[in-house]
């Protein structure tokens, strides 16, 4: 298998430079090449380059952003042109954890080269941009856009953290219209979220009923929480137990369009694309990744997500 490394070597704060001296020797040989990213969006046009050259598979060597970028690289008209590894070595490595990717980057490194199992994942689309993991509108975005301005010298989360309670002086719940898979919904939210996986902000548990070969989004509905409500219900984030609060909604669509009068950011896997409106769509085993089993949905009693049409 033709492989090429897409090395992000500033992904988690100069980690990922110091694990790939550490572990480039061991990875790449005869038939596998690598390049390291000079700059934003990069990746993107590296992993690109790589599948038009006919690499069997592209590796992301970074974190969440890398990831992103390496799998809008490969992606042409809905259809992977390579296949996608992953080494996780970044500030967020939600991605790799949801796709069964070893945790370690050494032993992710000896999977690829020693053992590569390809999986079939589903993939979402929102604009013109593929996204693996969870995208959203509202106040996730908001801080997505806040954190995205901040250097990365601290880990994901307390970043993230950091960023809720930044904005959460400012924020006020605003009124959308949601229509999932066609049925429409109207109501004052704090977010939604639209997760093909289930974790986002190097840790949190947004979407926790997710799973990424289902075919279908689970779509996280946060109703108008106050501030403090939103403080108190911050804790429950990071195992997923937000979902039982009597003002989160859970559902189950294909296809989300959300539409606001009020202006609202729009994120995927933490990059922000603009704001409102936005459809997003999930496209059902389009990306082979060297992966293994997929994490499974949290397991909580008498949860039990709508599927829009079902009755």
């Amino acid at each position: 298998m033709r492989t090429f490394v897409v090395v992000n070597e500033t992904a988690g704060a100069g980690k990922a430079r110091r694990l790939w001296s550490r572990l480039r020797d061991g990875l790449t040989g005869p038939t596998c090449d690598w390049a390291s990213t000079r700059r934003p969006g990069h990746a993107r046009e590296l992993a690109r380059d790589a599948a038009s050259r006919g690499y069997d598979l592209v590796v992301a060597f970074g974190g969440d952003g890398t990831v992103h970028e390496v799998v809008n690289g490969i992606m042409r008209e809905e259809r992977a042109e390579a296949a996608l590894g992953i080494v996780p070595a970044g500030t967020g490595n939600d991605i790799a954890r949801s796709f069964g990717v070893p945790s370690d980057p050494a032993e992710a490194c000896r999977v690829l080269r020693e053992k590569p199992v390809l999986r079939r994942m589903d993939l979402a689309r929102v604009k013109d941009r593929y996204f693996v993991g969870v995208g959203g509108a509202g106040f996730d975005a908001e801080v997505a856009a806040l954190c995205n301005r901040w250097p990365k010298y601290l880990p994901g989360t307390i970043t993230y953290v950091l960023g809720i309670f930044a904005l959460l002086a400012t924020f006020n719940p605003v009124e959308v219209e949601l229509a999932l898979d066609g049925e429409v919904l109207r109501q004052r939210i704090l977010l939604v979220a639209l997760g093909n996986t289930q974790y986002y902000g190097g840790g949190m548990r947004m979407c926790p009923l997710a799973r990424p070969d289902d075919g279908l989004l689970e779509v996280v509905v946060a109703g108008p929480l106050g501030k403090l409500e939103t403080i108190r219900l911050l804790p429950t984030l990071f195992k997923g137990r937000h979902i039982l609060h009597r003002l989160v909604s859970c559902y189950r669509a294909r296809e989300v369009s959300i539409r606001s009068a009020t202006p609202l950011s729009l994120q995927a896997d933490g990059e922000v694309l603009g704001q409102l409106p936005a459809t997003f769509r999930v496209l059902p085993g389009a990306l082979p990744v060297v992966a293994g089993e997929p994490l499974a949905p949290l397991n909580l009693e008498g949860v039990n997500p709508a599927v829009p049409g079902s009755g």
